[in-house]
């Protein structure tokens, strides 16, 4: 158990194609790692203002639709990536779709 923990710990970037046994070891960092990437790229952006709360409400309900998320809003961030990390194929689809959106968001900066 210690040395799955220490791989995770350890874990790099999931590549493209990554095997089952790879993307258990590297979503977690990799979700992480985007959240909060995310976070800072919104953290630039005004919280009071309407148009930034409509996109941000827009990008979560389609995540939400897309990946078939039926989290509680009232979940705190680490129950959220707790509950992303417990099936693997919505772990996946949420990591493409926060990657996908930091690169439209860092082109329109």
């Amino acid at each position: 158990m210690l040395g799955d923990a220490t791989a995770i710990r350890d874990a790099g970037e999931c590549r493209e194609g990554a095997s089952p046994a790879e993307l258990a070891i590297c979503l977690p960092n990799a979700l992480k790692s985007a959240d909060s990437s995310l976070d800072e790229h919104l953290a630039g952006a005004d919280p009071r203002s309407p148009a930034a709360k409509e996109q941000q409400q827009r990008w979560l309900a389609q995540l939400d639709h897309k990946c078939s998320l039926h989290a509680s809003s009232s979940l705190t961030r680490a129950g959220w990536l707790s509950y992303v990390l417990s099936d693997q194929t919505r772990a996946v689809c949420v990591l493409g779709e926060m990657r996908r959106e930091l690169i439209q968001r860092r082109a329109i900066r």
